[in-house]
């Protein structure tokens, strides 16, 4: 199976994003499901999302999840459109089916212990991108690696598929944004906030690339060695 391509700039180390977002939430149960409604309309909000597009998933511990439900508008989600699945068998415990694409939600948490939250949205200029012919290189604006990282780009695999869970499985581990080819992408975090954010700031880092063609100016190794300098600064 083709592994997944990597961008960024040849020889520079690149963590997570140089400022990764502290998880600012201790919750649990109703909680929980009551921050995951608060944030997940702003997938719409901010336009990742079209229709029943996008689905996300929040970890509640070590053993259990919530997950949007299948055909839900994330948009417009309510309490009872929210799965609540075991992560041990990956079956919903409140009745409430979860999106098809519980696979790769399951994978990637069972995989990540640091990932509590995952967004997989469909945002306009970044899906462009994923269906183009190329692999740009995504850091033209500081935003990328400050708080975005390396981007990972893997083959057409069908959604919900076993193929799509082998694949994120052996992602590397400082892997927090995929471009899945003509399907979408994936926002991994530590939190509901921290995945928008990344989403928001990687979409706008594709609008970059598609506006400006063949005359995008990225980010340099001495440029992005300042920003390493610039986010130690701020931790």
């Amino acid at each position: 199976m083709q592994g997944p391509a990597l961008t960024g700039i040849p020889g520079t180390e690149i963590k997570p994003g140089f400022l990764p977002m502290k998880s600012f939430l201790n919750l649990s149960g109703n909680n929980m499901i009551d921050e995951f409604i608060h944030w997940a309309p702003a997938a719409g909000a901010y336009k990742l999302i079209q229709c029943s597009s996008g689905n996300l998933s929040q970890r509640l511990d070590n053993n259990t999840m919530l997950v949007s439900g299948t055909g839900s508008w994330l948009s417009t989600i309510r309490r009872g459109q929210i799965s609540v699945v075991d992560m041990k068998d990956g079956k919903s415990t409140n009745g409430i089916r979860p999106t098809g694409e519980l696979p790769m939600h399951l994978e990637i948490m069972r995989q990540r212990k640091e990932i509590n939250t995952i967004l997989h949205f469909q945002s306009e200029a970044a899906t462009s991108l994923c269906c183009a012919d190329y692999i740009p290189d995504y850091n033209v604006i500081i935003e990328v690696p400050l708080y975005v990282g390396k981007v990972a780009t893997l083959p057409y695999l069908p959604p919900g598929s076993s193929e799509l869970v082998q694949a994120v499985r052996h992602l590397p581990i400082d892997i927090r944004m995929v471009q899945l080819r003509n399907h979408g992408q994936i926002a991994m975090g530590s939190s509901l906030m921290e995945v928008i954010q990344m989403a928001v700031f990687f979409e706008l880092a594709c609008k970059v690339i598609i506006n400006n063609a063949d005359q995008v100016i990225t980010l340099d190794n001495d440029q992005m060695e300042g920003l390493k300098t610039y986010a130690a600064g701020r931790k």
